[in-house]
């Protein structure tokens, strides 16, 4: 009969530290991504940044041939949430031990027009302003003229 003291977990394998219980050398992330069913399951180091498991997310999601596709594979676009209702994004240079989950939300950062290649501020002005007569507008006419 073979009793075990425990003393073995902190050996070669078992995800700590050398005699130290500091917790497991590496995390099993769950990134939803936008629009995509399942998450994306992916392993990163303790020491990695939000930045780094946004480029490994993307890279999973490229390999996995997940649909729909990506339609930027720059790691930049992209911004970390906690969850899908969550307005504010998680700075990019935010270690991921110290985030408090392991299940997160990826959604396409709005392009900034300042970023955009010849951008003038003429330009980047008509951009922001919607357009005069929209479909919202054409679906309320439709709707409420048939009204006695």
């Amino acid at each position: 009969m073979v009793i075990s003291t425990g003393h073995a977990k902190a050996g070669r394998g078992s995800g700590y530290s050398h005699g130290e219980r500091q917790g497991p050398r590496k995390l099993l992330m769950q990134v939803t991504v936008g629009r995509c069913v399942g998450a994306v399951r992916v392993v990163v180091s303790r020491e990695d940044t939000v930045a780094d498991l946004v480029a490994a997310t993307v890279e999973a999601y490229g390999k996995e041939m997940r649909r729909p596709l990506l339609g930027e594979k720059d790691p930049c676009r992209y911004r970390l949430h906690y969850s899908p209702f969550c307005l504010e994004g998680i700075e990019p240079d935010e270690n991921v031990m110290n985030l408090g989950s392991r299940n997160f939300f990826l959604c396409a950062s709005p392009i900034l027009t300042s970023s955009l290649p010849n951008s003038s501020p003429q330009r980047a002005s008509t951009r922001s302003n919607p357009p005069p007569f929209s479909v919202a507008n054409l679906i309320d006419f439709l709707l409420f003229s048939s009204w006695p």
